[in-house]
């Protein structure tokens, strides 16, 4: 458990991706991982300072674990970023997901958000669909989409496009 957010670690995220995706294998069902990346948190935390961060932090994964399923997988990805493993889900679904999770963020009244340089604190999601690849593969891909995301402006969500 991340001791932060409350949520789970990447050492669990790693393990649970991996059972996952063999039993999406297995029962040929659809799977899709998510990574939602903070946009610009480091300048807010430079702005605000850690105390803020970790409060924006909290928030952010508090709101997305309120919506999502108990079958859903949500963790701590890294310093700004969380995972989300939507099993038994089509991409077309995870995609109306993540938009929905940008939009709550985006609407979320943050403390001292005006720091930002669109005077908010926004998320940008990656999404990618399980197709019989490795678990690297599949993080790399999310990870992919997220960087598209991030290089059209911030605040939407992408696709892999492999």
């Amino acid at each position: 458990i991340d001791q932060l957010t409350g949520v789970f670690n990447y050492r669990y995220f790693q393990i649970r991706l991996a059972q996952e995706m063999r039993r999406s294998t297995r029962y040929n069902l659809p799977l899709v991982l998510l990574i939602l990346d903070v946009d610009q948190f480091g300048h807010y935390v430079e702005k605000k300072g850690e105390y803020y961060g970790n409060l924006v932090l909290k928030k952010i994964s508090e709101i997305v674990r309120k919506n999502i399923r108990g079958s859903d997988v949500f963790v701590r990805h890294g310093v700004d970023s969380f995972a989300i493993i939507l099993t038994n889900t089509f991409l077309s679904s995870g995609i109306i997901l993540a938009k929905r999770f940008v939009s709550m963020i985006h609407d979320y009244p943050f403390l001292c958000e005006d720091v930002q340089p669109k005077g908010r604190i926004t998320a940008s999601i990656g999404a990618s669909a399980f197709k019989g690849h490795s678990s690297e593969e599949l993080i790399r891909s999310a990870e992919s989409a997220v960087s598209s995301a991030i290089t059209k402006g911030r605040n939407r969500v992408e696709t892999s496009q492999e």
